[in-house]
């Protein structure tokens, strides 16, 4: 009886070390999902499994030709299933739940009109124009070399211009989760104004458009 006792108290020790071991493959694994991309919880919990059945294997082994030793792996299996099992739905729901609320669901594509005051004190101006750019490269050599607006483009032209604020659509697209969450949130942020003068004379400025969700509208005064 008291060689019973002593060897399950011996137990304590090894499954604790074994617990230590478990939550250092689940760390190591967790890792690596986090670097190639792969959810979280689909690497702690194939992790887990991996390290309680690798566990269970060389406890079998250990425990091969004696009995007193079986019928303890066998104790101890039970109760490494029991957690296995709460592991198991505790990855699950996890899992369920990340998707719920963390995976795009839902692509959508819309935008705003943006109001744009142009303004110049160095006469009147007899056109206006503005596009939108998402790359500041293109948006810097537009700006730097005065190119007109592309056709297609995602532009406003005002000629003559008559002091009227210029209307441009600024394009603004994101993702959500299921839950309705919003994920991602992109819009066109950069604005290439471009003013010519009644003499022929040609100025412009790039200027950051603002968040859509904050203003609808910008102060230009050229050059």
């Amino acid at each position: 009886m008291f060689g019973n006792i002593h060897e399950h108290n011996n137990q304590s020790p090894r499954n604790r070390e074994a617990f230590v071991r478990v939550l250092i493959t689940v760390a190591v694994w967790s890792l690596i999902g986090v670097q190639v991309g792969v959810s979280w919880f689909l690497h702690t919990f194939v992790a887990s499994i991996a390290s309680l059945v690798i566990l269970e294997i060389l406890r079998f082994v250990n425990c091969a030709g004696d009995r007193r030793k079986v019928v303890l792996w066998l104790r101890f299996t039970i109760k490494a299933r029991r957690k296995l099992i709460i592991l198991a739905f505790l990855s699950v729901g996890c899992g369920l739940l990340w998707i719920y609320t963390s995976t795009p669901y839902v692509i959508w594509d819309g935008g705003f009109n943006l109001i744009v005051h142009v303004s110049s004190d160095e006469g009147p101006l007899s056109a206006v124009s503005c596009e939108a750019e998402s790359s500041r490269k293109y948006a810097e050599l537009k700006f730097q070399h005065l190119l007109p607006p592309e056709r297609g483009g995602w532009s406003a032209t005002a000629k003559p211009f008559t002091g009227k604020p210029v209307k441009i659509f600024i394009p603004v697209s994101g993702t959500e989760s299921m839950s309705g969450r919003a994920l991602t949130r992109t819009q066109f942020e950069l604005l290439v104004v471009i003013g010519e003068f009644q003499d022929g004379r040609r100025v412009g400025k790039l200027v950051e458009i603002p968040d859509g969700r904050v203003s609808h509208e910008l102060q230009i005064s050229l050059p």
